[in-house]
Parts: C-alpha cells; structure tokens; sequence
C-alpha cells in the first residue's frame, strides 16, 4: 500500500499556515518519532537518519493528506514504511515471508509471565506480578524489544510503544485486522518470554504454580464471578483488545463487568497494563540536540 501517495498531484505552493502546522508537529512529535526509529533501526544514526527521511518524504506529500486529524498516524506509516523499503535493499524479504519463515501461529504456545510468577493466594497477601516489573530495567525492555523478529517487531512498535490502533497498522503493512492482532499476539508472547529468561539469569525466581483445581482456587472463582457475563477463558481471549481499546462497546461492558467481579482476571489485566505503559515509555526518546538541530533546520529549507 502506498501511503505516500507520490503519484498524486501536489499543490504548487504552500501557505504560511500549512507550513506553521506542519513545523509544529514535526517539533512536538519529534522525541516520538525517533523513539520508534531507534527500535526499527536499532541504532541511533540509522534511526537519525530515517526520521529526517520521514519528515522529508512528508512535507514533499503533505498535500495528499486530507485530513490533518490524522497527521500522527500518516506520519508514522511513512517512518515505517521508508524503514521497510531500506530494509528490502539490503535483505529483499517481505514481512509475509518473515511471518511464513516464524511458522504457524498455533505451533507456537502463549508465553504469559503473569501465569509463571503467579498463585492466586498471593493476589490477597503480596503483589509479586509489581515486584518483578520494579526490577525489570528500561535497557531490559529495550534489548527485548529489538531482538523480537522484525514481522512481529514493528506491530509491537507501532502498538504498544506508539499507540497506533489496529486499523492504522493494518493500513501501514498492508495486512488484515486479523493478522495484525496475530502478530502482536506473537510478539507480545515472545516478547515476555524474552524478559522471564532475562529474569531467571538475573537470580529473579517465582513461586511455583498453584493447583488451579484447588478448593481455595475455585471458591474464588465461583465466589466473586456469579454475576459476570462472560467467563475467565474468554475475558483473557479479549484481553489484549481491552487494554488496545479495541473492543466494541458491547464487548467492552462485558469486560469491564468481569474485571470488576473476578480478581484474578482483574490482576491480569493490571500487570499487563503496568507492562504495557512500561514499553510506551520506549517510545519516546529525547532527541540529541544536535539532531534536532538538523531538524529545524530541514523544516527551515522546506
């Protein structure tokens, strides 16, 4: 999909006020837009290099953006996209053929580090899902991140470290809605799988698992989900969705009413989040002043 739309026409001049906009988006994204550079490329003057690619490439197809609504979203399909093209100079591969080469997504089992630190009994007396993400660095989130493989790399980037939705993504790689919840799903599991093995070499250790069959397991259970709509297995099917925001509303309400009668699930969805505004964290990194400088003074050529 081309979201440049290079082929469109153009218009001859620019207002001041076209500029003036333009400018200050670019300044007030800027931080955003080389966070996610830097885990595209990995390093910081390939990823230098591609925001000032990005914004070049978006001032010369500004004109085709007709709705300015959406400049944040269009401009982050053009860093992803201007990354994707770089990387099939060098490696002509498409992410298809990547997510073909990763296999199919049901010979791959979910990877859940709430379910490998987690006893119920624990949600009453300790909080041991809080404590591991206490010690779990920013350079740690990092070294996972950019060693997840790129078809499952950069849904995860635009996702989780850059709040995209799943129709934005889906519209920047050219895939279905479906494929893009796959993928994330996939990233997200290896993703965690990363930082549990990071932990046990770091002397972090877990408790072991409780007896899920336990009568202390199913009181709490039958107990305090009596009045939900939907059960455990489907509200943790959904789960993901909720916290993307992607659930309709109807989907949503049930959710919202689980959450607030089963507290294992609840604790779940807590974790996830806390994990989740973790890896947004990576998706801003200060831009070094003497690049910001090569900014401005791009925008001033424009």
């Amino acid at each position: 999909m081309n979201v440049l739309a290079e082929n469109e026409p153009k218009p001859l001049t620019m207002t001041d006020a076209d500029r003036a906009f333009f400018e200050q988006e670019i300044t007030g994204l800027l931080d955003r837009l080389y966070g996610a550079a830097l885990r595209l490329a990995k390093n910081r003057a390939d990823a230098e290099d591609l925001v000032a690619e990005t914004v070049s490439k978006a001032w010369a197809n500004f004109g085709s953006l007709r709705d300015r609504r959406c400049f944040r979203g269009w401009l982050f399909r053009i860093l992803t996209n201007t990354f994707l093209s770089e990387c099939r100079k060098t490696e002509p591969t498409s992410l298809e053929a990547l997510a073909e080469a990763q296999g199919e997504p049901d010979e791959e089992p979910v990877f859940s580090l709430f379910d490998r630190m987690h006893q119920p009994f624990l949600l009453w007396w300790g909080n041991p899902e809080q404590e591991f993400l206490d010690k779990v660095l920013q350079q740690d989130l990092q070294k996972a991140v950019d060693a997840l493989p790129e078809v499952f790399r950069v849904p995860v980037i635009l996702c989780d470290l850059q709040g995209l939705n799943y129709q934005e993504i889906a519209a920047t790689l050219g895939v279905p809605v479906g494929t893009v919840r796959s993928r994330l799903n996939r990233g997200r599991s290896q993703l965690q799988k990363a930082l549990w093995q990071h932990a046990q070499e770091a002397g972090l250790k877990h408790a072991p698992a409780a007896d899920k069959e336990s009568s202390l397991y199913r009181r709490q259970v039958n107990t305090m989900s009596d009045i939900k709509e939907i059960g455990c297995e489907e509200a943790l099917r959904r789960l993901f969705e909720y916290l993307d925001r992607e659930l309709d509303g109807a989907r949503h309400a049930e959710m919202e009413q689980h959450l607030h009668t089963c507290r294992a699930c609840y604790s779940r969805a807590e974790f996830e989040k806390r994990l989740k505004n973790r890896l947004s964290a990576l998706g801003e990194e200060p831009a070094p002043p003497a690049f910001a400088h090569r900014i401005k003074n791009l925008l001033q050529r424009f």
